[in-house]
C-alpha cells in the first residue's frame, strides 16, 4: 500500500500517516487495535525538533510464529531546487520487507527543520518498551526511539 495526500497542517499530516500505517498493519495482522506512532506528539514534547520516530514491534503469534513490524515516520524538508514538497513520510516493514509507505504533503514553510543529510548526528531518545499479551499465547513487545535534530 502506498499513499500520497495533501494536508493543511502538520497535525493533519501526522494523523494521515498514523491512520495509513495502522491500516497496513491491520491488513497484515487482522488486528483491530494497532499501536500508533505519533511523530507530532513527540515533536511537541521536544520543542518541535523531532525529525524521525522509529518503533519496532516484536511479536509472537499463538501458534509460535514470530514477526517483526517496523514503523518509521519522518519529517522531510527538501532542499531548494528539489521537486518534492515538505511532508511527513511513513514506512512500514514486516520482517524486513517494505509493505507500505506514503507521503503527507504540507504547505511550504510549515516545518522549521526536517531530517538532515545522511551522516548528520541526531540526538536519539528511547521510547519506553511496552509489552502486551493476548489470548492463545500471543504477545508483542514494542520498543523504539525518536530522533531530534541538534541544530
Amino acid at each position: 500500500m502506498s499513499t500520497d495526500r495533501n494536508a493543511t497542517t502538520p497535525q493533519q499530516a501526522n494523523e494521515f500517516a498514523i491512520t495509513d500505517s495502522a491500516a497496513v498493519i491491520s491488513g497484515l495482522t487482522g488486528a483491530n487495535q494497532v499501536p500508533a506512532v505519533n511523530l507530532y506528539k513527540n515533536a511537541q514534547a521536544k520543542s518541535g525538533m523531532v525529525v524521525q520516530v522509529d518503533v519496532t514491534y516484536n511479536g509472537k503469534r499463538g501458534n509460535g510464529g514470530k514477526y517483526d513490524v517496523h514503523i518509521m515516520l519522518d519529517v522531510d524538508v527538501p532542499p531548494p531546487g528539489s521537486t518534492q514538497e515538505p511532508h511527513i513520510g511513513w514506512e512500514v516493514k514486516l520482517n524486513g520487507q517494505r509493505v507500505g509507505n506514503g507521503h503527507d504533503w504540507v504547505p511550504a514553510d510549515v516545518f522549521k527543520v526536517g531530517r538532515p543529510a545522511p551522516g548528520t548526528p541526531l540526538e536519539t531518545y528511547p521510547i519506553a518498551p511496552e509489552e502486551k499479551k493476548f489470548e492463545g499465547n500471543g504477545e508483542v513487545v514494542a520498543a523504539g526511539s525518536f530522533r531530534r535534530y541538534k541544530s
